[in-house]
């Protein structure tokens, strides 16, 4: 009998988040054992398969949820802030800014974010009573995760 050779639902262990390794590419899918993650595990399969065990092309930032864009950049920024195999604190920043763009336009496409957008998140930010360097802080992340959804 033939093997399928379906790729694995996985436990990003650091993360608390299910994944997915397709062709040497890591694909962040949700909360680990949510229902979510599971639907989004099998879209992601579908499409791989669909495509010849290929990843399908990569989406554009007109195509491209600000959720998904999220996602995609706090994997990065997962690996990316590590110092000696620990993870920083500028990691965990990023997580909280994040965290509020992604609750109040997490939906809305990425090309539709808008520099009032930002000034929107600043205002709820300093509502929560974050000071001045905090809220600045916030802003660049989320800038950097606009920068770095131009990569792909």
């Amino acid at each position: 009998m033939a093997r399928k050779n379906i790729p694995g639902y996985l436990h990003h262990k650091a993360s608390g988040q299910a994944i997915v390794v397709l062709d040497g590419k890591t694909i962040y899918l949700g909360k680990y054992k949510s229902k979510a993650s599971r639907e989004e595990y099998e879209k992601v399969i579908a499409d791989y398969l669909a495509n010849g065990k290929k990843l399908p092309p990569t989406k554009t930032m007109a195509g491209i949820s600000i959720q998904e864009l999220a996602v995609h950049f706090l994997g990065w920024a997962e690996g990316y802030y590590r110092k000696n195999g620990v993870q920083t604190k500028t990691f965990n920043f990023c997580q909280k800014a994040v965290s509020l763009l992604v609750k109040f336009y997490g939906n809305e496409s990425a090309k539709d974010f808008s520099p009032l957008s930002l000034v929107f998140l600043q205002k709820k930010w300093v509502e929560q009573g974050l000071g001045r360097q905090t809220v600045n802080r916030n802003v660049r992340v989320v800038k950097q995760v606009f920068k770095h959804g131009q990569k792909f």
